[in-house]
Parts: structure tokens; sequence; C-alpha cells
């Protein structure tokens, strides 16, 4: 599977993009171009962490801190990873000997607290390849934070319950 979209055709870029995807021309393995939305569940995931981030921005270790929390099982604590496509998390590098520590540890970024605060706005939708973003969906209109719609999510409540004290 080619992670290099410009070596795909443009035929088979197509079809990748479609539900469902495609057999890649060049391996035979499936192949697809995802289209991710920031959802209510990735804007819980980002107030949880900003609300526990360690005093100068440290890492957060994510299985840790939804067992302190009591969230344990929750579909939360599987949506950090796809927060990074907008740049809103991003994930510790340091590779440990010891079976890597790190390897649950991320933290947010400066645009993960700027989008929080409402100050900058994001792509509605990111496309998605291999684990790799390759940018906006075209057409879409950028949002910000208290602009996410999914059922059951609101912004604000949402800040209350996991970080009463944020400043806004």
């Amino acid at each position: 599977m080619s992670r290099d979209l410009g070596k795909m055709t443009p035929e088979h870029r197509s079809l990748a993009s479609r539900k469902g995807g495609c057999d890649c021309i060049t391996c035979g393995r499936h192949d697809q171009i995802y289209a991710y939305r920031i959802t209510g569940p990735m804007m819980t995931t980002l107030v949880i962490m900003a609300a526990n981030t360690p005093a100068g921005g440290g890492w957060i270790n994510i299985p840790d801190l939804y067992m302190r929390l009591g969230l344990t099982g929750s579909s939360n604590s599987r949506n950090h990873h796809k927060l990074a496509y907008w740049g809103l998390v991003e994930k510790r590098k340091t590779v440990s000997t010891d079976r890597n520590p790190n390897s649950a540890k991320w933290r947010v970024t400066i645009l993960g607290l700027d989008f929080l605060h409402n100050e900058v706005s994001l792509p509605t939708r990111i496309l998605v390849h291999g684990g790799v973003a390759l940018g906006p969906v075209d057409g879409d209109i950028p949002i910000y934070a208290r602009q996410v719609l999914y059922k059951g999510f609101n912004f604000d409540e949402t800040v209350r319950e996991y970080w009463p004290n944020m400043n806004r």
C-alpha cells in the first residue's frame, strides 16, 4: 500500500477516496482515504487532556489519566490519536529501552489550546491515508470548538464538567 499519493494514479486516488476504498494497484492490499471529522467524543478527550495537563505543558499518560478519572473503557480514551491529524495534540517521540513507557504519553499543543479557547478555527474534516493527514476536505467550512455538532455533545457543558476553571 503506497502512502505516497503522488505515485497514485488519479483513477486509483478517486477509488481509494470512495466509501469502502479499493485494492492497491501495486500490492493488492486494501487501500482507502478516510475523511475524519472532529466529533463530540474527540472534543471531550481534548477538554479532559487540557484540564489535566501538568504545569508547564507536560506529557499525559492517557490510560493512566482515564483510569484515575474512572473513565476506563470510555470511547473517549481511544480518540486522542485522531486529534493529532489537526495538530491539536502530539505524541511523545522519545523511545525508552525499558518497554517504552512513553508510548501512551501525549500533550495538547498550543493550537489545541487556542482551538479550545475559540481563538482559531479548523477544517471540519481531514483526509487521512495510511495514518498520515493529507489536508482538509475541499469545500469544507472551518469551524470553531463551540461549533462542533455531535449527538449528545455540548461544548459548554463538557467544559463545565471536566474543566470548570478554564480561562475563557
